[in-house]
């Protein structure tokens, strides 16, 4: 996916609202490099180095020629531009790359001396390609000191790309079964596209006629979502069961004890007012 320009937005924001110290440790969940629209964001760069007190980086304006999104292969990588802010910056893939740690976010358990140390961990556009989500998602969590910020930017709709698409519900939960805070989720899209990508077209002739079929027609759509991390704790897999449920038994009772949590009082009481209108409102409708 690459670094963008609502990446520099959000890292404005942050730094304004005291969020991302100035020689914060970062760690990319993915080597990123930075898109055409990150490089053209002049202002916001400019903006985003005055913040943290040093010189806006010398990045060139646009590489390639292909669309203004478009992450080409040449794209400057992202290390270079975190170090300039003055960030202690780091990075796990298994690109090959000597900067880079190689951990298998599918396999891997974290090595201790990276456990709780870094201030900023960013996943942008990475976990849907790792099938192994529990997994990665431990990695960030175990990455992250207490009062680290945890940035995600992932796909919730784009067409055959990667293993997963994310659902709000799915980080609502993973606050809450973490007790984050959660400082901002968005979406954002792009213009709706008519017709299948050629590889998607070649896919389906194989199987199917879709000739007579509706032109298709999307958006490539992500979703953002940013959390304080509280406390030195253990991760804990979200689960997707309603606020205030009981646990069937111990078991999973001690593996997910924060979604088990009971809810506070004044939600139990509005939550019992809310269910009986609606019970009230069933029978004077039947």
């Amino acid at each position: 996916m690459g670094l963008n320009a609502r990446f520099l937005q959000i890292m404005v924001w942050l730094r304004e609202q005291g969020h991302v110290a100035p020689g914060a440790k970062v760690m990319e969940i993915g080597a990123q490099q930075l898109n055409n629209a990150f490089l053209a964001a002049r202002p916001e760069i400019e903006s985003l180095a005055r913040l943290y007190g040093v010189p806006a980086p010398q990045l060139p304006h646009q590489v390639g020629d292909g669309p203004h999104q478009s992450l080409n292969p040449d794209a400057p990588r992202a290390g270079p531009f975190y170090r300039a802010l003055g960030f202690d910056y780091s990075c796990i893939d298994i690109d090959n790359n000597p900067e880079s740690i190689a951990i298998d976010l599918n396999f891997d358990a974290l090595p201790e001396p990276l456990t709780g140390k870094f201030n900023l961990v960013t996943n942008f556009g990475t976990t849907e390609h790792t099938i192994n989500q529990l997994n990665a998602f431990k990695i960030i969590h175990e990455l992250a000191a207490p009062g680290a910020i945890m940035l995600h930017e992932l796909p919730t709709f784009d067409l055959n790309h990667g293993f997963f698409s994310y659902q709000p519900s799915f980080f609502t939960r993973l606050a809450r079964t973490n007790e984050y805070t959660t400082l901002m989720m968005d979406f954002s899209w792009g213009e709706v596209e008519y017709g299948l990508s050629e590889d998607m077209q070649r896919f389906l002739d194989q199987y199917v006629d879709t000739r007579n079929r509706p032109a298709f027609g999307s958006s490539p759509c992500s979703i953002t979502a940013v959390f304080r991390k509280n406390a030195d704790a253990a991760f804990v897999p979200p689960i997707d069961v309603p606020s205030g449920s009981s646990a069937p038994n111990p078991q999973m009772k001690e593996r997910y004890g924060t979604a088990f949590k009971p809810l506070p009082f004044r939600s139990r009481v509005v939550g019992k007012i809310l269910s009986t209108v609606a019970r009230v409102k069933r029978r004077l409708n039947s």
